[in-house]
């Protein structure tokens, strides 16, 4: 008996350890990261990503690192991990997937870069010289598709409306 209660808690221990290890805390944000506020390095700006611009099913980010070591940020469009050839583990967060990724220093900084997406891109920093800078998925989400009728429709539907306006000024006479 005794003998089961200890293997019971020597595997629940074993459980909320691996949980423990598998729970990955970002000491920072891509914000922070920007504006200089990242609690472990106050005052000192650190690698980011910048929106150039959104457009239709596309975005184009700026990826930014104002120092000598390497940073890489991973990338995914919405959400998707489907989408990306080989998948291997990720070598910092235990249990999660390393998606495509760019690696770059102040000597490739900045690097601008075009992704397309349904909704959204999303870009996080986990893999490097320095875990203080980490942060989690950032999304930024393109323009949605908006389907504007060509000039024929328009005029179509415009000669259709002034139709049925003079049909009914004829019935009320």
């Amino acid at each position: 008996m005794k003998k089961k209660i200890l293997s019971i808690f020597a595997i629940m221990f074993l459980v909320l350890a691996i949980g423990a290890v598998m729970a990955y805390d970002f000491p920072s944000t891509n914000e922070d990261n920007k504006a200089g506020t990242n609690p472990a390095r106050p005052g000192v700006v650190g690698p980011h990503v910048n929106l150039v611009e959104a457009s239709t099913g596309q975005v184009t980010l700026e990826f930014v690192m104002p120092h000598d070591y390497a940073a890489c940020f991973e990338y995914r469009s919405d959400g998707e991990l489907s989408q990306y050839g080989e998948i291997y583990a990720h070598p910092v967060i235990i249990g999660d997937w390393w998606y495509y990724y760019k690696c770059i220093d102040s000597s490739t900084s900045p690097f601008t870069q075009t992704f397309d997406a349904d909704e959204y891109v999303e870009v996080r920093l986990a893999v490097g010289a320095e875990r203080d800078w980490d942060f989690d998925w950032t999304k930024f989400e393109v323009l949605p598709n908006v389907i504007v009728p060509e000039f024929g429709a328009i005029v179509a539907m415009l000669t259709a409306l002034g139709a049925l306006g003079v049909f009914f000024v004829i019935r009320r006479r």
